[in-house]
């Protein structure tokens, strides 16, 4: 990872383009407040010299009095633009965060599956988090410390040549070294940061994993267990975090002597000029004036200069991840899909994993008719699940085509063919909101009749309506306040209420009891209609009635036709399985 801060600078450019007029006036506003500071000494020294200098105490007093006056107006003047600026700061930073997080949502919604099942959750989440908040920090940074401090050392300088050149001189070469040190040991620091924000990453991904399963750890009670891991994570976490601690002390010391040292000369210099007959007292105290002005904030820039480049750190780490291509995207100039009848082919279909040498299938051809009901069946890891995942491009066929009424599924846009694919999961997950959004997720804007409606068909209704808030009931993460059974019909109902003209079934009734699936069953037949349909099947006894049935193995398609063409077959593989199974669930 780059820690060069190009590409986060690149990325907050971008977001700033369309508030231009904004950071022009958060410009203006920091410039005239930073006037407003550099007249401030003038002031000071009239003072002193006004008392000290004038013969006429009466005339030095009065000309004390309006130095103090417009002494007083610069204040005021700070005063308002500071805040003028900071309510402009306010209205331009909120929208730079809420764009940023707009942007990685929608980067990471695009992901494919694949990245998804390879990466924790909840360390893909804090890397955008502790990006979008890096962009507060940089932003922050720059108005209120980097963009200061250039202003005032060039102003500074340049009233110091006009004064007395040997103090530019000298001020100059006291922050170039200042700077020189903060940004070489800084970089160095930043090397040791970044490991620690990899450790605190990977430490947070882990408590995600652990509270994601939390049920298994309790089933298996290995709450020690798993605390003992994350402790070696989390101790890991500090020992590259303290290397981190312990070197900015260096460059807290390294800072503190070159501003020491830079004081004491230009007090040494003030006091020679004053010898020399060429500065009043006055000229001392605008000297020290500015120095204090600007060592305040010359000394704030090692914690600003660690912090931008932590905050560089961080999103560059989000910046990384918006740069990962997603697998699966639209093809230049596809189209929606345009259903017709829902014919499906795969023609001659290669598809290998990853760099995998092993693929799944080798130029595998299939061709479902409109409205036919198709079940997929054989052992564990045949390629069923594959199957279906191709077919609604969860992942892409590395070889020939998947067509739907003729149309390559590349050719069209991503979210019509998702749309047009109505899935439901052996183990559905919903969100941690109402019931009632649960079900609607595939229709928005379904009616609250609808919705019942569906419910009633799924079976769904039987259990809501007895739930306290019923169809508002939040139902947890991934839906943990509910049972097995009690996702999958939630999960039936979304599918009946999304209307999709392809469904698809993952061994949907897998999580019912005899009787539920019995009276759901009905209503999927009565979703089946007119529909092309294909069911992943492990109980057989589901399938029976199936127009055909295709057998997996190994990736390939070893016996494919009704259950009852596939029973007479001797020594097939479908016959083994249900002579296996039809002990427990014979038909009637």
């Amino acid at each position: 990872m780059s820690i060069s801060g190009s590409k986060a600078l690149r990325f907050l450019w971008d977001r700033s383009s369309p508030y231009k007029l904004a950071a022009a006036g958060m410009m203006c506003a920091t410039l005239l407040t930073l006037a407003f500071d550099l007249v401030r000494p003038f002031f000071y020294k009239d003072i002193i010299d006004s008392l000290t200098i004038t013969s006429d105490l009466d005339l030095g007093v009065q000309s004390a009095l309006w130095s103090l006056f417009f002494l007083a107006l610069s204040f005021i003047g700070h005063h308002i633009f500071w805040n003028l600026g900071h309510f402009v700061l306010v209205w331009f930073e909120s929208r730079i965060l809420r764009d940023t997080s707009r942007v990685a949502f929608q980067h990471v919604q695009k992901l494919s599956s694949a990245f998804h099942t390879s990466n924790f959750a909840g360390s893909t989440v804090k890397k955008c988090q502790r990006g979008v908040f890096a962009m507060e920090t940089m932003i922050d940074k720059v108005w209120f410390d980097i963009l200061p401090v250039s202003v005032q050392v060039i102003a500074i300088a340049i009233i110091f040549s006009i004064k007395a050149s040997s103090l530019a001189i000298v001020l100059l070469l006291g922050i170039l070294v200042f700077f020189t040190i903060t940004i070489y040991l800084n970089n160095r620091q930043s090397k040791l940061e970044l490991l620690s924000v990899y450790a605190e990453t990977k430490a947070s991904g882990n408590f995600h994993d652990v509270v994601s399963n939390i049920h298994t750890v309790k089933v298996f009670a290995k709450e020690k267990h798993e605390e003992k891991r994350h402790f070696r994570l989390l101790e890991d976490w500090r020992q590259k975090m303290q290397k981190a601690w312990l070197f900015h002390n260096l460059i807290s010391i390294s800072q503190g002597s070159v501003a020491m040292l830079l004081e004491v000369a230009l007090f040494y210099l003030s006091i020679r000029l004053f010898q020399a007959g060429r500065f009043t007292i006055g000229d001392i105290v605008f000297v020290q004036s500015y120095f204090i002005t600007l060592i305040g904030q010359v000394w704030r820039l090692g914690w600003v200069y660690r912090d931008f480049r932590k905050a560089v750190v961080n999103a560059d780490e989000m910046i990384e991840l918006l740069e990962t291509e997603p697998l699966i995207k639209n093809k230049k100039g596809a189209k929606r899909l345009k259903f017709q009848q829902g014919e499906i082919e795969f023609r001659d279909v290669s598809f290998a994993y990853g760099d995998s040498n092993d693929a799944v299938f080798h130029n595998l051809s299939v061709h479902i008719k409109p409205g036919e009901k198709i079940a997929l069946v054989g052992p564990s890891g045949s390629g069923k699940t594959t199957f279906v995942k191709l077919l609604s491009r969860l992942a892409d066929v590395t070889g020939g085509q998947i067509l739907i009424d003729g149309k390559d599924i590349r050719d069209v846009t991503v979210d019509s063919l998702r749309s047009s694919v109505g899935i439901v999961p052996q183990d559905p997950a919903l969100f941690h909101r109402p019931l009632s959004e649960n079900i609607a997720y595939g229709n928005p804007q379904a009616s609250t009749k609808q919705i019942v409606r569906a419910s009633k068909l799924a079976h769904a209704h039987e259990f809501i309506k007895d739930l306290p808030e019923q169809y508002e009931t939040h139902v947890g993460e991934r839906g943990v306040k509910l049972s097995g059974g009690e996702r999958q019909r939630v999960a039936i109902a979304r599918a009946i209420l999304e209307n999709a003209p392809i469904i698809v079934f993952d061994e949907a009734t897998s999580s019912l009891d005899s009787l539920s699936e019995k009276h759901i069953q009905a209503a999927l037949d009565n979703l089946m209609k007119g529909r092309t349909t294909i069911v992943v099947a492990h109980r057989l006894s589901t399938i029976i009635h199936m127009d055909r049935i295709l057998v997996f193995r190994k990736g390939k398609i070893v016996e494919e036709g009704s259950h009852a063409e596939l029973i007479k077959k001797q020594g097939s593989l479908y016959g083994k399985l249900w002579e296996i199974q039809a002990q427990g669930f014979l038909p009637e």
